[in-house]
């Protein structure tokens, strides 16, 4: 702990001095502006530039802690995780267009490790993928020289659309990265169009686990349009993965996504949300296989509630290969128990309704409140066998302006697949930005 204590002070200092550069370089500017000759004009523009990179900079640090209580049929004993995750950041000012963005992360536990986090040889214990590790989460460097264009290249805790295929799995306390180059265009009028490689894939088990890390092509293409405002919003993508770490993982992606919100009254908007996609083997995969992936939502919000029910498919080729979607956020879908983070051979079928409440000032210091009760029914693609049923429930605030609290519990009860499981998890967030 000493060692990782020293180690966040040099990275505190590391992020602090620029601003106290910034000081000595603005104090003869401000000189120079008393008494202009045309030599310090021309020197004080250039200078300025170069100022921005750290006047308009962001440093940050953050402080994540979490109890996560799981009870698993199965196990004698219970998994306790209590861990601190604390972050260091740093994003600059844009000179000639460029800027950067660089942030540590530690994530140390709290007491004795009475829990599996997948690498501290622990199996006597439920999974918490939250394993100790310090390391540079991200790290990237963006150009917006071309108006309408971005360009990124680095590694960036990278999301598209709605996550289902592409996302940082921020509800662990290590981040899933991305090491590659991305490009987003927005010179057609609300037309977002990106297109992202990726060399590398930095997920949650962090880099002593030997799948923490995965060697890749990817490929991955996302339009979305939104011309229509908040009534029509449609997204057409292809995701190709060329796994060489995993080669059953390599597979070709192809769909479409449309979803918005309706106003039928005073307060009252009717809600939908629909997916489709089409995946099959690709590059060195083994398995020959086609699957395809829906989803139907609909819905309707009124004040600050708002009631859903949706029917998802990850569909089977037989039974014998499920369709997978291997670097989404995977936390936010079929249950907060996470029983399905594979899909199963005979994929997976989840009928879920919801009851949602947001209110955003709800009192005075608590800047927004949100209460979540969701109920999923599980069963297999093939043959309909069903796999077992799940209630989740949840609150969060965010209060004071820089702090966040959580509590979340899930109990999925088992019928013909994993096994009975009962999660308890309290979070607690604070934020500083300067």
């Amino acid at each position: 702990m000493k060692k990782r204590n020293r180690f966040f002070s040099k990275l505190l200092c590391f992020i602090i001095t620029p601003n106290a550069l910034l000081l000595a370089v603005a104090l003869p500017s401000a000189s120079a502006e008393a008494a202009p000759d045309s030599s310090s004009v021309e020197g004080k523009a250039t200078g300025s530039e170069v100022e921005k990179f750290f006047s308009d900079a962001e440093a940050y640090i953050s402080g994540r802690y979490r109890f996560e209580f799981v009870d698993q049929s199965g196990f004698d004993e219970n998994a306790k995780a209590s861990t601190l995750r604390t972050r260091l950041g740093f994003i600059s000012g844009e000179v000639y267009g460029f800027s950067m963005k660089l942030e540590f992360e530690d994530v140390s536990a709290i007491g004795g490790e009475t829990y599996n986090s997948t690498v501290n040889d622990n199996a006597e214990y439920p999974v918490v993928a939250d394993p100790e590790v310090t390391l540079v989460n991200e790290i990237y460097g963006s150009l917006s020289a071309v108006p309408d264009t971005v360009l990124r290249g680095g590694r960036e805790a990278l999301t598209l659309d709605n996550l289902r295929f592409i996302g940082d799995v921020g509800w662990r306390q290590n981040n899933q990265t991305f090491d590659g180059v991305n490009l987003l265009n927005e010179s057609i009028e609300d037309l977002k169009i990106f297109y992202g490689y990726v060399s590398k894939v930095n997920r949650i088990f962090g880099p002593d686990s030997p799948v923490g890390t995965f060697n890749t092509n990817l490929n991955l293409v996302n339009a979305g349009y939104s011309g229509f405002g908040e009534v029509l919003k449609a997204t057409v993508y292809t995701y190709l993965y060329d796994v060489k770490s995993n080669d059953n993982l390599s597979t070709a992606n192809f769909g479409a996504r449309i979803y918005g919100k309706y106003p039928a009254g005073e307060d009252l908007n009717l809600l939908y949300d629909g997916e489709y996609a089409y995946q099959r083997d690709f590059e060195d995969n083994p398995l020959d296989f086609a699957a395809s992936y829906w989803r139907a939502e609909l819905g309707a919000g009124l004040d600050e509630f708002s009631v859903t029910a949706a029917y998802e498919v990850l569909g089977s080729d037989d039974g014998v290969v499920g369709f997978s979607t291997p670097f989404a956020t995977l936390h936010k879908w079929n249950g907060w128990a996470d029983k399905f983070l594979l899909t199963p051979e005979d994929g997976l079928q989840d009928a879920y309704a919801g009851l949602h409440y947001v209110s955003k000032d709800l009192c005075e210091g608590v800047q927004q409140f949100r209460g979540d009760i969701v109920y999923h029914y599980f069963q297999s693609d093939h043959e309909r066998v069903k796999y077992g049923t799940e209630w989740d429930f949840n609150l969060t605030a965010d209060f004071l302006n820089y702090f966040s609290a959580g509590v979340k519990y899930a109990v999925y009860d088992a019928a013909n697949f994993s096994s009975d499981t009962e999660k308890l998890i309290f979070t607690l967030q604070a934020v500083f930005r300067h």
